[in-house]
């Protein structure tokens, strides 16, 4: 079998080749979080894909799909829900260095590597939270500070307005990474929006070079502050979703 690895230089021409453009810095950084990942995918099982390259296409790739779809305001707050090894909110952060990113997430393991990668990558303004979205929404000083969050993988549609739409600012977008069912979790997620303040902005769509998978990205917009009834305790949007 050939192997799977690859060079820094292949990685900063492959994301050209897909119209993302970085620096020989900003490669640099990626390559060596991807080593990371690797790593840490097969000792602390944090992803099941394990080849560099598919690192790259489906982890790397796949989170700066983001980019495509929305035009993220210089600055902007950035809050990554349910981050796990740092996906998409460090590659986001690492093409964008100017926002300022908050990964959060309920498992220590995940982001004590998260934590590890910080460190060795040296990157700045970024912070790393252990806790539930349903519990930061409901605390004073996390409510309503954000520009964008970032839900990649989490749950559906109608969970993940609950999670993200109290930790958005008036007018701040929920991002949501899907595949082929978005267009149905939008319509199973109606009521929830009308109850926590939110509407669709948009759906983008595009599919991974190389693997065909269809990626689709839904874009949410807070229209109204949202009550205070919003979130639910933790665990019940998932249990009983709106």
């Amino acid at each position: 079998m050939a192997s799977q690895g690859g060079s820094i230089e292949e990685l900063r021409r492959f994301l050209e080749e897909q119209g993302l453009p970085v620096e020989a810095s900003q490669a640099e950084l990626l390559y060596r979080y991807g080593r990371m990942l690797k790593e840490a995918g097969e000792s602390l099982n944090l992803s099941a894909i394990r080849e560099e390259k598919e690192i790259w296409r489906k982890h790397f790739l796949d989170s700066l799909l983001l980019f495509f779809a929305l035009d993220v305001p210089k600055g902007a707050r950035v809050v990554d829900i349910g981050t796990g090894a740092g996906l998409p909110g460090l590659v986001v952060k690492i093409y964008r260095p100017d926002l300022s990113v908050t990964l959060v997430d309920s498992k220590h393991k995940k982001l004590a590597f998260v934590q590890r990668v910080l460190g060795e990558l040296g990157l700045q303004d970024v912070i790393c939270k252990v806790a539930r979205a349903e519990e930061l929404g409901q605390k004073e000083n996390w409510r309503a500070s954000f520009d964008l969050a970032l839900v990649r993988a989490v749950a559906e549609l109608r969970v993940l307005v609950e999670y993200g739409l109290p930790l958005l600012k008036l007018g701040g977008k929920l991002v949501a990474y899907k595949g082929p069912r978005a267009e149905e979790e939008v319509e199973e997620a109606r009521r929830a929006l009308s109850l926590v303040g939110g509407e669709v902005e948009g759906i983008w769509r595009g599919r991974l070079p190389g693997v065909g998978e269809e990626r689709k990205i839904v874009i949410i917009r807070k229209t109204i502050p949202t009550s205070p009834a919003w979130p639910r305790r933790a665990g019940i949007p998932s249990k009983r979703p709106l």
